[in-house]
């Protein structure tokens, strides 16, 4: 082993942000009025959005292109609300395409803040931000359709996906440094190693098991070989998202995208793999599970 005392303590601090982060997601999850459920991952989803956003938006703002936060902030927040009221209001009073509509409308909204304020506002700010809005809140709404998901116990189903995942940032991370001797990719992330890399196959695919296991007929649709797919390739992707994220940390000079939680960093320290895995996991779920 060759963990030193101030990776340990790092460990310590991120096991105690976890244990509040999952009181959090089994409480918002599992609440027993499924219109408080909404609610809860609404204001969740919200806060990790906004705060995400602000984080990205300072780590690529320069002097001579400063990342307006007014129009991403607001079409983000309404595009996770409308995601959110779908599984509210009736079928009928529901607005076809709204996703699209929002996206449309925000682009609207740039290239007039451009028209209007030509000397005061970038192209390359406003595309740098459109990067990370589609980054942050489009792939945020990938929750949302999980927790949404027809003929299945949604709540399940996202408590599942953000066990995996996580589970494969864990992985990587406890075996990583406990054992890791072999760097992965030096020149993205100095801390990532090949022994990390197997624990986030192996972690994600016992969580797997366990969960489909333990949920009784909750998970049912994911036994057998389903759960073993899921945990290699849940694991995997997370290893790529969390590298992502460590690129654009590192092209800006930054350890933490900010410090939302001790242990973790900033929000999107802590979204990295979820924003990566949601749409692969999503569309996992609609070519085995839609009817």
């Amino acid at each position: 082993m060759n963990a030193s005392p101030s990776r340990l303590r790092t460990l310590q601090l991120r096991s105690v942000s976890t244990l509040v982060l999952w009181t959090v997601v089994v409480v918002a999850l599992f609440a027993p009025n499924r219109n408080v459920g909404y609610l809860a991952l609404l204001v969740s989803l919200g806060i990790i959005g906004l705060t995400g956003f602000g984080e990205f938006a300072r780590m690529f703002s320069r002097p001579d292109r400063k990342i307006p936060l007014a129009p991403f902030l607001i079409a983000g927040s309404a595009l996770l609300a409308i995601n959110v009221l779908q599984g509210w209001i009736p079928a009928a009073l529901q607005i076809p395409e709204a996703r699209t509509l929002i996206v449309t409308l925000l682009l609207f909204w740039l290239l007039t803040t451009k028209l209007l304020f030509s000397n005061r506002v970038s192209y390359a700010a406003l595309a740098i931000g459109m990067f990370g809005w589609f980054y942050i809140f489009w792939l945020l709404g990938f929750l949302i359709d999980l927790y949404r998901f027809p003929d299945v116990p949604g709540n399940w189903l996202l408590f599942y996906f953000i066990l995996v995942t996580k589970g494969g940032d864990l992985g990587a991370y406890v075996v990583g440094n406990l054992f890791g001797r072999h760097k992965l990719v030096p020149k993205i992330s100095a801390g990532k190693t090949w022994e990390g890399l197997i624990g986030a196959f192996v972690v994600p695919t016992a969580l797997s098991a366990a969960a489909v296991y333990l949920s009784g007929s909750n998970l049912v649709f994911f036994q057998g070989w389903h759960c073993v797919v899921l945990g290699v390739l849940l694991g995997g992707l997370s290893v790529i998202g969390d590298l992502i994220a460590s690129l654009l940390k590192r092209e800006n000079d930054l350890k933490d995208s900010g410090r939302f939680l001790p242990g973790i960093g900033g929000c999107l320290d802590l979204m990295d793999s979820l924003l990566f895995n949601a749409p692969f996991f999503y569309l996992y779920c609609r070519l085995t599970l839609a009817s």
